[in-house]
């Protein structure tokens, strides 16, 4: 039987489908995820989900609480495929130990990710690289964020309207040390974004004169509760990836969400008029301070008025990166 597409509606849907149902023991059946995977929810309304392992004996054995979230391995277990007959396995659950909505919610997004990143339907490697990763996202949400909220959703508004978003995921800075957003074959985009009507952005003097190409890409924001969240994006930019780069991805998210996983869900920007905003420039053409500073002076930081400066037009000193934001 060929299972849907796992998405995070399916798994919302599944989860209100369990809990209209009696509950059976301590656990109520949702539905069949995919070959080896069973959705569920507990008595108190949990959310959680079966796997069942397959291969040698399971790497971790009994149980482990990370945050929110229980981890137990090595279960006795009995379970039914949709078309065929009920049998014994060795089999881990996944459950959230929260009885918190958004908390819930977030855990969803989590599982997706687990699901879409456990590769090998027949044996454990693929489910035990997957569960590891898991596990590290858990210990990042936990830790306080890395980044500015705001600052991420333009980044990934980026990323989104990318017309290559798998190469510029893979240019994307892996370091909230790290000078510039962007990086491609010695050609820099830099994002900045602003929600004042003013198109004026703060620049370090080391992002408008390092490298020798930098491209900085300058987007409105409007807060409306009606626009995208940072993980609406995200959902979006990491269903488009191929596994070990979305565990990349995924880990650069969550370091910068960190523990402001409930605001990171709240907070919400109109991505039209975000688009409609976007301009691209050169910073030879903007307007900076420049090396050499008087004696004791370092990290200049200043403000940028880009109103009236001319947005830039693509050409050949920009090749790698150009080719995959040449749609923005």
């Amino acid at each position: 039987m060929t299972m849907p597409p796992v998405t995070l509606e399916l798994l919302r849907d599944g989860i209100a489908a369990a809990r209209a149902r009696p509950a059976l023991d301590d656990r109520v059946r949702a539905e069949q995820l995919t070959a080896r995977a069973w959705l569920y929810v507990t008595r108190d309304g949990r959310p959680g989900v079966l796997f069942e392992e397959y291969g040698s004996e399971p790497i971790s054995v009994g149980s482990v609480h990370i945050g929110r979230v229980k981890v137990v391995r090595n279960l006795a277990a009995t379970v039914q495929p949709a078309n065929g007959e009920p049998h014994s396995t060795t089999a881990a659950t996944v459950e959230c130990d929260s009885e918190d909505p958004m908390i819930q919610d977030f855990f969803l997004r989590l599982l997706l990710g687990l699901l879409a990143t456990a590769e090998a339907d027949d044996g454990s490697p693929g489910f035990e690289s997957a569960l590891q990763h898991f596990r590290e996202l858990l210990v990042r949400v936990v830790r306080p964020a890395d980044r500015d909220l705001q600052g991420l959703w333009a980044e990934l508004c980026v990323l989104d309207y990318a017309a290559d978003s798998v190469a510029l995921v893979r240019a994307w800075h892996r370091s909230q040390y790290e000078n510039f957003d962007f990086l491609v074959e010695g050609t820099v985009l830099e994002v900045k974004s602003t929600r004042s009507r003013t198109r004026s952005h703060r620049f370090t003097s080391r992002q408008l004169t390092e490298p020798p190409r930098t491209l900085i890409v300058s987007i409105k924001l409007d807060a409306t509760g009606a626009g995208d969240s940072i993980f609406d994006i995200y959902d979006r930019v990491a269903s488009a990836l191929p596994a070990p780069l979305r565990r990349a991805f995924d880990q650069e998210v969550f370091d910068a969400i960190g523990d402001r996983y409930i605001e990171a869900a709240e907070v919400r920007f109109d991505q039209v008029l975000a688009r409609q905003s976007l301009a691209l420039f050169d910073a030879r053409d903007l307007p900076a301070l420049r090396e050499p500073f008087p004696p004791r002076i370092s990290d200049v930081t200043f403000k940028v008025d880009l109103e009236g400066i001319e947005p830039a037009t693509p050409n050949s000193e920009w090749p790698a990166l150009w080719r995959a934001v040449r749609d923005l």
